[in-house]
Formats: C-alpha cells, sequence, structure tokens
C-alpha cells in the first residue's frame, strides 16, 4: 500500500481526471499482484518450513523404526540363545539322570544277587555244620556215612572260603562275621548248644538288613550308599564277591 501512496504522490497535481483514472486502473492491479506475490512467498515459506519439518519428523521415526528393530532382532537372538542353552543344559541334564539311573540300576541288581548269594552260603555252612557235627557224634558209621561226613566237612570249608570272599575285610561287622565263621569250623559243640552258631545267624541277620536299606536308599534315589559300593562282578559273568569300600 505504500507503492501506492507513492505513485499516488508523484502524479502531478494539474494532471486529468483521465489520467488519474488510467494510473489508478495500474495501480490497483500492480499493488494486488505486489500483495498476492508476497501473499504467496509467506505460503511458500510456511509449506517450506511445514515441509522441513514433516522430513524431520519423518527422519526421525524412520530412525526410531530402524533401532526398534534392531532392538527387537537383538532381544529375539538373544531369547533363542537362551532357549539353545536352556535346551542343552536340560538334555545335559536328562542325560545324567539317565546315566544315573542306569548306574543305580545295575548296582541295584549286583547288591541284589550279592544278599542272595550271601543268605544261600550262609545257610548252607550252617547246615553243613550241623551234618559234620551230627556225625562227629556217631559211632560204628558206615562207609556211606562215612563218605557223607567227609562230603559235608569239604563243603563246609568250600563254603567257608566262598563267604570269606564274599565279605569286606574291611568291615568291623564283615570281620566279626569271618572271625565265628573260623570259629565254628573248629567247634565240636552241637549247633543248639553253641553260642557262636547263634551269633552267625545274628551277624548274617544285621548284614543282610544293612544291605537291604541300602539297595532302598539306591533304588529311590539313584545315589549309592556311602558306606559301600556295588559287589563286583566278574568280567566273565561269575558271582559277586564281596561289596569293596567307597
Amino acid at each position: 500500500m505504500n507503492e501506492v501512496g507513492i505513485i499516488v504522490t508523484a502524479v502531478p497535481s494539474a494532471a486529468s481526471p483521465n489520467l488519474l483514472v488510467l494510473i489508478a486502473a495500474i495501480a490497483v492491479p500492480v499493488v494486488a499482484l505486489i500483495a498476492t506475490t508476497w501473499s504467496n512467498l509467506n505460503v511458500g515459506r510456511q509449506l517450506k518450513v511445514t515441509r522441513d519439518t514433516v522430513d524431520r519428523q519423518i527422519d526421525a521415526a524412520r530412525d526410531a523404526a530402524t533401532d526398534q528393530q534392531a532392538a527387537s532382532a537383538a532381544a529375539l537372538e538373544r531369547q533363542i540363545d537362551v532357549a539353545r542353552q536352556t535346551s542343552a543344559d536340560q538334555l545335559e541334564a536328562s542325560a545324567a539322570a539317565v546315566e544315573r539311573q542306569i548306574k543305580a540300576n545295575v548296582i541295584s541288581t549286583n547288591r541284589q544277587r550279592w544278599i542272595d548269594l550271601l543268605r544261600d552260603d550262609a545257610s548252607e555252612f550252617l547246615e553243613r555244620h550241623a551234618s559234620v557235627l551230627e556225625y562227629a557224634a556217631g559211632t560204628n558209621l558206615s562207609a556211606q556215612e562215612k563218605l557223607l561226613a567227609r562230603a559235608a566237612r569239604e563243603r563246609r570249608a568250600l563254603l567257608f572260603q566262598r563267604l570269606r570272599l564274599r565279605l569286606n575285610a574291611g568291615e568291623d561287622e564283615h570281620k566279626a562275621l569271618v572271625t565265628d565263621l573260623g570259629q565254628l569250623l573248629q567247634s565240636t559243640v552241637p549247633a543248639s548248644q553253641d553260642p557262636v552258631f547263634e551269633s552267625v545267624v545274628v551277624k548274617v541277620q544285621a548284614i543282610l538288613k544293612a544291605e537291604w536299606e541300602r539297595v532302598k536308599r539306591l533304588e529311590a534315589s539313584g545315589v549309592d550308599a556311602p558306606a559301600l559300593a556295588a559287589p563286583q562282578v566278574p568280567a566273565s559273568g561269575g558271582q559277586p564277591t564281596m561289596p569293596p569300600r567307597s
């Protein structure tokens, strides 16, 4: 509008009305054009500012999305690693548990065989011992009876050696039982009157009970009892001998 004032002021005061009309007719569009141009320039600047703002927001959103995607990928990778490690640990633990159970089953089976064989040998030893004493107390034995008496003594001696091998000389209870068995070999007292005979029965029962308790603990927990390990089975598949100390 200042430009219009300048144009109008610059017109001589003596100008004719027609000239003024012509000048006004020219000035008004020019002023309108200037105003429109100025407005357009302002709108353009505003649009540029808005566009720059939107571009910055888009760039920021893109960067945020990229960072979030990278963080999600890293988190997923960590979860996969944890899951993989957990699976490996579970497999290892399962394998170890299976191995312990297999070992426990083998040890338990061998110990049960050892218990059965110890019980059978001890029972037969006592039976043979009683037979030996009966033959020794007899008089005028027949030839057949003498042969039976000799066979009973030999069988008793064999069973004594087998029992010694089955028992653990490092265990006090086992050592005491071997001592009693040796005394019976030298005894001439009838079994029903011999306190050593009854002592052997009591000691054998105590050892068998202790071994059965170990078997039950082994089968329940899969861990061998601390006092004794499994009875040893020869590689040839023979009978178990004494259970060694663990």
